[in-house]
C-alpha cells in the first residue's frame, strides 16, 4: 500500500502552489466564483474553501458580490482586493527619475518625476531616487496594509540576483550596489532590473502582450534594449544581461557609441540618434518647424514637439522618421529571425512617434526578414509607452508574492499586527 503520509515540507510546499495558483487565476481572470477557481485550478471545492478564506482573512482576496448559477443558487464572486497591500515602482532613466504607488490592484495612487542630468552626478542622482520612494511611502493609505515590495527599473545592464547596476553607459555608472543601497532605508523585499526587461513584462502583464506567451519588446530611449518574455517570466540569460540588442554592430565603420564601440545599432536608432538625424536634415537645407537649437540635446520633452511636426508634416522631421523607421526594420528583422517572436512590442520614448515609422518598419522587415518567422510576429505598439517599465517593476512584486504567497501573507500579517490595524 502507498505511503500516504506527507511531511510538513510537502504539505508546505503544496499550499504554496495552490496559493500561487489561486491568486494568478483571480489575478488574471476575475470576478470569479469559487467553483469557477475550482474548475480553473483542478483543485478540489474544500481545498479551495480553506485557500479563500485564508486569502480574505489576510485582506488580500475580497468577495464582490453575486452571480446566479447553473443549480439556481446565486454564487459570490471574487476578486483581488486592492487595498490588499501596496506596491511600488520606480525607475531610473537618464534624465529623470520616476516613481510609481499602486495598490494591490494595480491602480495608481501616486505618481512623482524629478529631472536631472547626468553632470548632476551620481551620488545626487541616488540620493534623488531614494527620495522619490520615500514619498511614496508617505502616500500609503492609512490602511494598515503593507508594503508589499519595490520593483526598480534600471537603465543598463543589471545583475538581477543581487540587484547590482553593472553597467549604465548613457550615465558612466559601473558597479553600483542599487538593490544593497537601497535596503538600508526600506525593509519590504526590493528587485532590480534593466529597463526593457521590466518594459516587456510590464506589457504582458498590463499591456500589449497580455495573452501573449512569446515576447521580444524593444526599447529605444537613450539606450536600445530588448526584452524577452517566455511564459510571463523574464529571459535573463547565463549572466543576466540577454537582451543588449542596442549594441549589435550594424556597421562596422558606423558612428560611435557611448559604450565605446563603432557602428552599434544603438548608435542609430537611439532617440539621441533621431534628435542628431533631424538636426542634419535642418542643417541640409531641409524646411522644419522646429529650431535646430532646439534638438541640440536630447529631452524627452521636446518628443511631442517632434510628434506635432510630423503630424503637420514637416519635412525635416519626415525624413529623419523614414530614415530612422528603416533603421530600426534593420535591426528588427535580425531579431525576429533570431527570436521568432510571436509578439514584438515597440517601446520606450518613440512611443509616440512608431506610428509615423511603423510603414517603413514593416517595410524593410517584409524584405529581410525570414518569411515564417515574419509571418508568426505581430509588431505592434508599447500601451504604456515610457512607463511600461514601471508597470513592469509594478509587475516583479506581484511575481513575488504568487512566488511567496505563505511568506507573503505571515509578512502582511507581522505588519498589520505591529501597525494595530486591520484590513
Amino acid at each position: 500500500m502507498a505511503n500516504r503520509h506527507h511531511s510538513a515540507g510537502d504539505q508546505g510546499t503544496l499550499r504554496r502552489v495552490n496559493l500561487t495558483a489561486v491568486l494568478n487565476c483571480l489575478r488574471q481572470h476575475a470576478p470569479l466564483s469559487r467553483a469557477a477557481l475550482a474548475a480553473m485550478t483542478g483543485l478540489n471545492r474544500a481545498t479551495i474553501t480553506r485557500l479563500v478564506r485564508d486569502l480574505i482573512d489576510h485582506g488580500f482576496v475580497r468577495e464582490i458580490g453575486t452571480q446566479s448559477s447553473r443549480n439556481g443558487r446565486p454564487a459570490i464572486l471574487l476578486e483581488l482586493d486592492p487595498h490588499g497591500g501596496y506596491i511600488i515602482g520606480a525607475r531610473l532613466d537618464v534624465d529623470a527619475s520616476s516613481v510609481f504607488l499602486t495598490d494591490f490592484a494595480a491602480e495608481v495612487l501616486w505618481r512623482a518625476e524629478s529631472c536631472h542630468t547626468r553632470d548632476d552626478g551620481q551620488e545626487a542622482i541616488q540620493n534623488e531616487l531614494r527620495s522619490l520612494v520615500h514619498q511614496a511611502c508617505d502616500h500609503v493609505p492609512g490602511t494598515g496594509r503593507p508594503v508589499l515590495g519595490l520593483g526598480v527599473s534600471m537603465p543598463g545592464l543589471v545583475n538581477a540576483a543581487d540587484g547590482t547596476l553593472l553597467f549604465a553607459p548613457n550615465l558612466g555608472w559601473r558597479d553600483v550596489p542599487i538593490r544593497a543601497w537601497l535596503s538600508q532605508d526600506f525593509a519590504f523585499p526590493i528587485y532590480v532590473d534593466n529597463e526593457a526587461n521590466l518594459a516587456a513584462l510590464g506589457e504582458c502583464y498590463f499591456g500589449a502582450a497580455q495573452g501573449a506567451s512569446y515576447v521580444l519588446l524593444v526599447s529605444i530611449t537613450a539606450g536600445v534594449g530588448a526584452g524577452i518574455i517566455v511564459d510571463q517570466q523574464i529571459v535573463p540569460g547565463a549572466s543576466g544581461l540577454a537582451g543588449e540588442v542596442g549594441h549589435m554592430t550594424i556597421d562596422l565603420h558606423g558612428p560611435r557609441c557611448n559604450c565605446g564601440k563603432l557602428g552599434c545599432w544603438e548608435a542609430f536608432v537611439s532617440a539621441t540618434a533621431l534628435f542628431s538625424r533631424i538636426r542634419e536634415k535642418i542643417a541640409a537645407g531641409h524646411p522644419s518647424q522646429l529650431a535646430e537649437a532646439a534638438l541640440a540635446t536630447f529631452d524627452r520633452a521636446v518628443i511631442p514637439h517632434v510628434v506635432r511636426a510630423a503630424e503637420n508634416g514637416d519635412e525635416a522631421v519626415r525624413s529623419a522618421l523614414t530614415d530612422t523607421g528603416r533603421l530600426i526594420g534593420l535591426g528588427l528583422a535580425d531579431l525576429i529571425n533570431i527570436f521568432n517572436p510571436e509578439k514584438v512590442v515597440l517601446g520606450g520614448y518613440l512611443s509616440p512617434l512608431y506610428a509615423a515609422m511603423l510603414p517603413d518598419i514593416a517595410s524593410v522587415v517584409q524584405d529581410r526578414a525570414l518569411r515564417w518567422a515574419r509571418e508568426a510576429a505581430d509588431i505592434v505598439i508599447a500601451h504604456h509607452g515610457s512607463d511600461a517599465s514601471l508597470m513592469g517593476a509594478i509587475a516583479t512584486i506581484y511575481d513575488h508574492v504568487l512566488a511567496f504567497p505563505v511568506e507573503t501573507l505571515a509578512r502582511s500579517a507581522r505588519v498589520v499586527a505591529q501597525k494595530g490595524g486591520g484590513a
